[in-house]
C-alpha cells in the first residue's frame, strides 16, 4: 500500500495529543489555581451510586464493575446492590469522621430507584453530579446524536430534581466519551467533568457554548481498577493512596495539585477491606490538605483562568 492512496494521511497526527480539546503542556511552570486551604494541595472524593440493567447485552462494551453475564446472575447483581443498601454507608460515615466532604456521583435510575439514599447523601450536604441514566447505558462513538443528548438531558434533569437544584458537574458511565459529549455537557450547563483522568491538577476543556474544567479523578487510584481490574489486594490500593498522597504534598510548593480518589461502595465497603479505606483516608488527611467538594475545587479553577 502507498502513501499515495491516504493511507498513512493522519491530519490530527501533531505534537501532543490527536485532539484540540486541551493545550498539550507540560505540568511545571503552567498557571496553577490558588486553593484557600491546604498551601497548594486539595483532595476530593467521589463516591459511584449506580443502578444496572438486568437486559444490558455486551454492546459495545461493559464498563469495569458492571454486571458481566448476558443472563441474570443475581449474584452480581446483588452484590452491586450491596453497595446501595450497606456499604455506601460505611464510606460516608468514614469520610464523616475525617471531615471529607463526598461528591456523590449518581445516575437517574438510582435517584429513581433509591430516593433513601438520595436523601442520606443531601443530609450529609454532600453534593450530587449526574452519572448517566444507568451503570448500563454508556456514551460511545457510534452513540446516535440525538440519543446522547436525550441520555445527559435526562441524566441532568433526575439529579436536578432530587439534588433540589442545578447540577454543575459530569460523570460518564465507565468515564466515555463521544467527540460530540463536552458540547453537549456543556449547552446543558454543565461546568466540570470527572471523565479525563490526567495532570493531577485542573485542567481546561474546550467545549461550546463555554469551557469545561477536568478534574483529576485518579484512574490508576480507581478502586474498581485497582481491586477488581488489576486484582491489587486492598492493603495494597491502600498503599498505593497512601505513597500518592505523600508525592503530591512535596509538590505542593508549585500550587495546585489536586488528589482525586474514586471510592466505589459495593467494593470497598465491604467489611474487609474497610480498614485498607481508613488508613487511605488517613494518609489524605494527614497531608494537611484542602478537603473538599468536586464543584469547590472547579469554582476556585474557573475563577483563578
Amino acid at each position: 500500500m502507498s502513501a499515495s492512496d491516504g493511507y498513512t494521511e493522519y491530519p490530527l497526527r501533531r505534537q501532543g495529543y490527536d485532539h484540540d480539546l486541551y493545550e498539550w503542556e507540560i505540568l511545571p511552570g503552567r498557571v496553577m489555581p490558588t486553593w484557600p486551604q491546604g498551601d497548594g494541595l486539595a483532595a476530593f472524593a467521589v463516591v459511584p451510586l449506580q443502578t444496572f440493567r438486568f437486559d444490558a447485552g455486551a454492546s459495545p462494551y461493559r464498563p469495569a464493575g458492571a454486571p458481566s453475564k448476558e443472563y441474570p446472575d443475581y449474584r452480581e447483581w446483588s452484590l452491586k446492590d450491596y453497595g446501595l443498601r450497606v456499604g455506601a454507608f460505611r464510606v460516608f460515615d468514614e469520610l464523616d469522621r475525617r471531615g471529607i466532604p463526598a461528591t456523590v456521583a449518581i445516575d437517574a435510575d438510582t435517584c429513581r430507584l433509591c430516593p433513601r439514599i438520595v436523601d442520606e447523601a443531601r443530609k450529609r450536604g454532600y453534593e450530587l453530579v449526574a452519572h448517566g441514566v444507568s451503570g448500563s447505558d454508556v456514551i460511545h462513538y457510534e452513540l446516535e446524536e440525538n440519543a446522547e443528548k436525550e441520555l445527559i438531558a435526562s441524566s441532568l434533569e433526575a439529579v436536578a430534581e432530587a439534588s433540589g437544584g442545578p447540577v454543575r458537574g459530569w460523570l460518564s458511565p465507565g468515564r466515555t466519551h463521544s467527540p460530540r459529549t463536552p458540547d453537549i455537557l456543556a449547552s446543558n450547563g454543565v461546568e466540570y467533568v470527572l471523565d479525563w483522568a490526567h495532570d493531577d491538577a485542573p485542567a481546561r476543556l474546550r467545549a461550546r457554548p463555554h469551557e469545561l474544567v477536568t478534574l483529576p479523578l485518579s484512574h490508576e487510584l480507581h478502586d474498581v481498577n485497582s481491586i477488581s481490574s488489576l486484582h491489587h489486594t486492598a492493603p495494597e490500593w491502600a498503599e498505593q493512596i497512601v505513597d500518592a498522597a505523600g508525592l503530591l504534598a512535596a509538590e505542593r510548593t508549585q500550587g495546585g495539585r489536586a488528589l482525586g480518589l474514586t471510592l466505589t461502595p459495593w467494593l470497598v465497603g465491604q467489611p474487609h477491606r474497610i480498614p485498607s479505606l481508613r488508613r487511605a483516608l488517613d494518609a489524605v488527611g494527614a497531608t494537611g490538605a484542602w478537603l473538599a467538594r468536586a464543584g469547590e475545587l472547579a469554582a476556585v479553577a474557573l475563577e483563578g483562568e
